[in-house]
């Protein structure tokens, strides 16, 4: 195990430098004596690789466009931008549509070949009365992408460095634990290779399929001069049960008054009736006196 040690560390160091950049760790100027004889392809770091120019000529460029259009009809439009987005070879990935008042509008994202992303613009811009806003962007992971390849085969180069290792520390020393460290740097290297592999997929369908989201809106001179919402029916409906409860409202209160005010307040009234005729009746009294 002790002879073993400085062998793991250094494969680690090699797994790390992978991580860390594309280029691969330099190799150790020097070896202990008694491990020269173990896994000698061990100690050899990963070829050298530096960035590597695109395996094609064309920058990989990830490319969106935006389009705001006024259209005769937004269920029609829809229906067409649909036929568009599969006659130029993509498809229709994600869209919504919802009323404001009278309009009906909508936003629809496709997904368009690279090739045909300027000639899907051009066939959508006839579909509209009006475009209200237009905007492109790009996004170059070019660069990106040929360090994703160089770090993949650094990585690569590693794993195959890692199982010989493991190959050779299971003829000569056999031990479980020896045996499992290798595994687990192995099993480290694995997985970021998939991540790579990921980000690399991922990028590369970004870079084939450009992005087109088109927002939908009605012309004003497309809508019906009398609103199709409005229901006579409906309003007189409406009218009767307000009158109803006009009149609920009335009856309620008249029950009130009789049941609570009338009660309450009408003891006061005669009372002060009473005071009032008293008063009255005194005061000729006093004006006779004098």
């Amino acid at each position: 195990m002790r002879r073993l040690l400085p062998l793991i560390l250094l494969v680690a160091i090699l797994a790390v430098g992978c991580r860390a950049a594309p280029t691969p760790a330099q190799p150790l100027s020097s070896v202990r004596e008694g491990d020269k004889g173990l896994a000698p392809s061990a100690f050899a770091p990963p070829p050298q690789v530096g960035k590597a120019l695109p395996s094609t000529t064309e920058r990989m460029i990830i490319r969106r466009a935006e389009l705001s259009l006024v259209v005769q009809d937004t269920k029609e439009a829809i229906s067409k931008i649909e036929s568009i987005a599969v006659e130029k070879g993509g498809y229709l990935h994600q869209s919504s549509v919802w009323k404001e008042g009278e309009n009906l509008k909508a936003q629809l994202t496709i997904m368009v070949p690279a090739a045909k992303f300027e000639e899907t613009l051009d066939a959508l811009r006839k579909l509209a009365v009006d475009v209200l806003g237009e905007s492109v962007s790009g996004q170059d992971v070019t660069e990106e992408y040929v360090d994703l390849e160089a770090r993949l085969r650094n990585l690569e180069a590693t794993e195959k460095e890692l199982r010989e290792l493991l190959a050779t520390v299971r003829e000569r020393s056999g031990k479980a634990e020896d045996i499992m460290a290798v595994y687990r740097e192995l099993t480290s290297i694995r997985d970021e290779i998939e991540r790579v592999k990921g980000r690399m997929k991922y990028l590369e369908q970004m870079t084939a399929f450009s992005t087109i989201v088109v927002n939908l809106t009605p012309s004003v001179l497309a809508q019906p001069v009398a609103p199709t919402t409005w229901k006579p029916a409906l309003t007189l409906w409406r009218a009767s049960r307000a009158l109803v409860k006009v009149f609920q409202f009335l009856v309620d209160a008249t029950i009130w008054i009789i049941i609570v005010v009338v009660p309450t307040v009408l003891p006061f009234v005669l009372l002060g009736y009473i005071i009032w005729r008293l008063a009255r009746r005194a005061k000729p009294k006093k004006e006779v006196k004098q």
